[in-house]
């Protein structure tokens, strides 16, 4: 089963292989993506339309597998989240993506490592872009200098360029927010 997983997500077009192999390997994006939607965040549509944006942006950089299956899963506890909240936001919705992805990785079989780097990526893709307004110099330390923020800001890039305004443009730009004079000082310190 993992395997045949892995190769969906390698594939040049996986979103159409994930669609094709969704009542298999993929239901929870029937059952917790599809048709929850946000509009005063996400003018894209649903977090299954989302979701797709961040997967096409993510294959238009340098990324991997694991980089496809972190996007496939980074949203999927917003539909949880939305029903938390009363349907006003979907605040820690990374907690919920975080508890329904473990369930789905565990169940697929993925070994401990894979396990905790796509988690921990799920976990801190919000806090990514918290960056643009982070003030304390220890926190945006232990961040941009973990192990995983490389793939946690292929992430965040493929995440802002599939967040889109009322107009159809992206919210923000990852890369802008990495310029912004504290992060990158702190990123160029390299300690």
């Amino acid at each position: 089963m993992q395997s045949k997983i892995i190769e969906i997500l390698s594939n040049t077009d996986p979103i159409q292989r994930i669609e094709t192999n969704k009542d298999k390997y993929f239901s929870f994006i029937d059952r917790y993506m599809v048709g929850c939607e946000h509009k005063n965040f996400h003018c894209e549509g649903d977090v299954w339309e989302h979701t797709k944006l961040v997967i096409q942006n993510m294959v238009m950089q340098e990324h991997d597998w694991i980089d496809v299956l972190a996007a496939l899963l980074h949203d999927v506890g917003k539909k949880e989240a939305l029903t938390r909240n009363s349907g006003k936001n979907m605040h820690v919705h990374e907690i919920y993506s975080e508890q329904i992805a473990s369930e789905w990785l565990t169940d697929m079989e993925f070994d401990t490592q894979i396990r905790e780097t796509i988690l921990w990526l799920i976990r801190n893709h919000t806090l990514a872009l918290e960056l643009k307004v982070m003030k304390k110099r220890g926190r945006i330390h232990e961040l941009v200098h973990h192990p995983l923020f490389g793939r946690l800001t292929r992430l965040a890039r493929a995440d802002c360029f599939g967040t889109l305004d009322k107009n159809g443009n992206p919210r923000d730009d990852f890369n802008d927010i990495l310029k912004r004079p504290i992060v990158a000082e702190i990123i160029l310190q390299g300690e």
